[in-house]
């Protein structure tokens, strides 16, 4: 299970000149993780000498898909779960005793705890923002342990209420993912960032019994790969950072049942399913010292989960305001969909744990804050977030 890139090189060469080279690929990494080197033309004629022996050392190209669709997942759970708010006062047999007035808005408890999640009308504007860290993937093999550290996902999304079930709407989002990708033998860590913007569609139907959510959305992607080099010609180790860019298509559906308990409280079985399609350009470098440009290859990737679980919701009144707190265990499945770069990882499940607290003012304006962990075998993660959705 490959962090990093390790590649031995011989260069044929003559003094400080290098002539035809040959990677050998690292065998925990596949070949397209494994930067070919094409050779510059020689402009001098070579003098005898004795051979160059290079060492290559770049990201594993497994890492950004994790990363990516690990960015994904947590951000379509946030755009596609709705956030409870009271009813509004015309839902026929929804509309339970409380202390509002007249001069009240227009919204009211309901007689049912299913019902705060289903019943909508007019307009809502939502955004929200998260960060998250921990393991992208474990030591083996020699490597450290990969990571991710200090990245963070952003959202906002229009929706519009056709009927007090079913709305849709858009969304855009900002994302970065900072990679540490774990070093090996002579080579430190090495850190690469992925930087997401786009924009999507999604609906939604919603009933006080069931759910069933959808999403889509481009992104662009702009990046950066380091790559690193010791050469027996020269001192130390060398390192450049490659762009890259490209697209990401991401998808979600979610669906689901609300169980009630009691007047103030519900369980929700559900499953998310989630995928990203990350396609970025190779990129390569000429290095003067071993005069010869090395390359990283592009990465035409698709990663997808599972989601699968149980989430408890309690909407409790508080005044004439609502404030529900909610739990969510989940089993998680993730794996490459197609085109793995890394055939040495596998597909890796997990445990999901999740708490939210949201407060929903009279007029219906929330704010809520979430966090959880991901806690697949010798990998957690953490995350932490938040947001504010207005009713208008």
């Amino acid at each position: 299970m490959g962090r990093c890139l390790f590649v031995p090189v011989v260069l044929a060469a003559l003094g400080l000149g290098a002539g035809p080279a040959q990677a050998i690929c690292d065998p925990f990494s596949s070949e397209i993780g494994c930067p070919a080197v094409t050779n510059s033309p020689i402009t001098s004629t070579p003098s005898p000498g004795l051979p160059v022996s290079v060492q290559l050392n770049r990201t594993a190209a497994t890492l950004p898909p994790l990363a990516a669709f690990s960015n994904w997942q947590l951000f379509s759970q946030d755009l596609l779960e709705p956030l409870p708010q009271k009813v509004p006062a015309a839902a026929q047999g929804l509309v339970a005793p409380g202390p509002e007035t007249s001069a009240d808005p227009a919204y009211r408890f309901a007689t049912t705890p299913g019902a705060y999640y289903s019943e909508r009308d007019g307009w809502r504007l939502r955004g929200w923002g998260g960060t998250g860290g921990g393991t992208l993937l474990p030591a083996s093999h020699g490597y450290g342990a990969s990571t991710l550290s200090g990245g963070y996902a952003a959202g906002l999304k229009l929706d519009y209420a056709f009927s007090p079930q079913f709305r849709a709407g858009i969304f855009g989002r900002l994302a970065e993912q900072n990679i540490n990708g774990a070093g090996i033998r002579g080579f430190s860590s090495s850190a690469s960032t992925l930087q997401e913007a786009g924009a999507g569609l999604f609906a939604q139907y919603q009933t006080p019994d069931w759910f069933l959510s959808g999403a889509l959305g481009l992104d662009g992607v702009n990046g950066t790969s380091p790559l690193a080099l010791i050469s027996s010609n020269a001192f130390g180790q060398r390192s450049y950072n490659l762009s890259q860019s490209g697209s990401a298509f991401n998808a979600a559906l979610q669906a689901g049942l609300r169980w009630k308990l009691s007047e103030s409280q519900l369980l929700e079985p559900s499953l998310l399913l989630s995928s990203s399609s990350l396609n970025l350009n190779g990129g390569s470098r000429f290095d003067t010292v071993t005069n010869n440009r090395y390359r990283i290859g592009a990465i035409n990737s698709s990663f997808g989960g599972l989601d699968l679980g149980v989430t408890w919701k309690a909407p409790m009144r508080d005044g004439k305001n609502l404030f529900t707190p909610s739990v969510r265990v989940s089993w998680l499945q993730r794996g490459f969909l197609g085109d793995n770069p890394g055939t040495s990882i596998p597909s890796a499940s997990g445990l999901g744990l999740q708490g939210q607290l949201s407060y929903g003012f009279a007029n219906n304006t929330v704010i809520y804050a979430r966090g959880g962990a991901e806690l697949y075998s010798n990998s957690p993660r953490w995350n932490l977030g938040g947001g504010l959705q207005l009713r208008f």
